[in-house]
């Protein structure tokens, strides 16, 4: 059977074309051995070579690659079936891996200086670095902090303390035996008075809030990975600071003579309890951490961006005045200038960055004096 070529009337034999091409490629090998030992004019003197050949595989319709493939055995790429009524290409070609014209993702795109928001702007590898963090907490976040006594103590695990917080009671009334107040997003301590024996019958209280800063996501953050807590113990001559106390950080109570209260991420005021009568022996601690096991250096960051501070003092009432001691005050004795006193009428300890309980101790308890607890949250600069 024969094969019409486009455009003229020559017919040729399939069998015959493809006879043809495979003597001119065994002819073509004879020339490339040749061409070791002998020199022949370039195919560009004569402008008529290989034209002969070029008819014959077209007559076949076949290319100088369909041929080659044929004698290696191996079968041409026929590319894709071709559409209904469209004619297949006249040289078949094979797929091509055309490369991605896309940009590949950037690991960083630097969008300026890091800021607290949980992403890497200045592309450095790290989350929320050189205390950016402390501002934002200090403004948004709230410590509260609380003392009741008899019948007076709200139950355990309240979104409320009395009337905290709500409203802020750093004075209790005068049949009152509760106090309450949080910090209020300046670096300031607040207040709270201690009426009478504080004893077995008491208890003090932390809860920790974050809310109505412009990022509601960081707020949420923040409340959920980030702990306040209190400690209290006797006659345990703790040296500064300790990893944990009795169950916390894991877990919220008594144990071995140390007793502690946990916020635990919740917004709920947890509380506790005196063993006895607050005296000479006793030692109260403080403890920021916050802990995300996803996102674990970033927490530890905003951790050390903040102290929180626990002050106590006692005193003849004329006297607090001059012992730098009021609600409000930018200094409760020698604290935020020390990160921890631990003798005289005023004393203070701050959390430290470090997500220990620091410690300080009291001593010369006595009755007839005012008794105040204080708390603070101050931002930390850059180091």
């Amino acid at each position: 059977m024969g094969t019409a070529i486009p455009g003229g009337s020559v017919r040729v034999k399939k069998g015959r074309a493809v006879g043809r091409a495979l003597h001119v490629l065994a002819a073509a090998s004879l020339f490339a051995a040749a061409a070791c030992t002998t020199e022949f004019p370039s195919p560009a003197a004569d402008p008529d070579a290989g034209e002969a050949d070029a008819r014959a595989l077209d007559a076949a319709g076949l290319d100088a690659r369909a041929a080659d493939a044929q004698v290696d055995g191996a079968p041409a790429d026929a590319g894709p079936p071709a559409p209904d009524g469209a004619e297949r290409d006249a040289v078949p070609v094979p797929d091509l891996q055309l490369p991605d014209a896309a940009v590949p993702d950037a690991a960083c795109a630097r969008r300026g200086p890091e800021t607290c928001d949980g992403t890497d702007e200045d592309c450095d590898g790290q989350i929320d670095e050189d205390r950016v963090c402390g501002d934002y907490v200090e403004a948004h976040c709230r410590v509260h902090l609380g003392w009741a006594a008899g019948g007076d103590v709200p139950r355990n695990r309240e979104p409320s303390f009395g009337p905290c917080p709500d409203r802020p009671t750093p004075v209790p009334g005068n049949l009152d035996s509760l106090s309450c107040t949080a910090t209020t997003g300046e670096p300031v301590f607040r207040l709270i008075d201690l009426v009478g024996r504080v004893d077995e019958t008491d208890v003090f209280a932390v809860a920790f809030t974050c809310d109505g800063g412009p990022d509601a996501t960081l707020d949420r953050w923040l409340a959920r990975n980030c702990r306040a807590m209190i400690g209290h113990a006797a006659g345990q001559n703790v040296n500064g600071s300790r990893d944990d106390w009795g169950p916390c950080p894991a877990a919220e109570g008594e144990r071995d003579g140390f007793r502690c209260a946990s916020t635990s991420g919740d917004g709920l005021w947890h509380q506790v309890r005196l063993p006895a009568r607050l005296d000479n022996d006793d030692e109260l601690a403080v403890a920021l951490r916050c802990d995300d096991p996803e996102q674990a250096a970033r927490a530890v960051r905003v951790r050390q961006s903040v102290d929180v501070f626990l002050g106590w003092a006692q005193a003849d009432p004329a006297s607090f005045e001059g012992l730098r001691i009021a609600d409000g005050g930018s200094a409760f004795g020698a604290c935020p200038a020390v990160s921890r006193v631990a003798s005289g009428a005023a004393r203070c300890v701050a959390s430290g960055g470090d997500g220990r309980f620091h410690v300080f101790p009291l001593s010369d308890v006595g009755p007839g004096h005012r008794q105040v607890l204080a708390v603070g949250l101050f931002s930390l600069t850059a180091p």
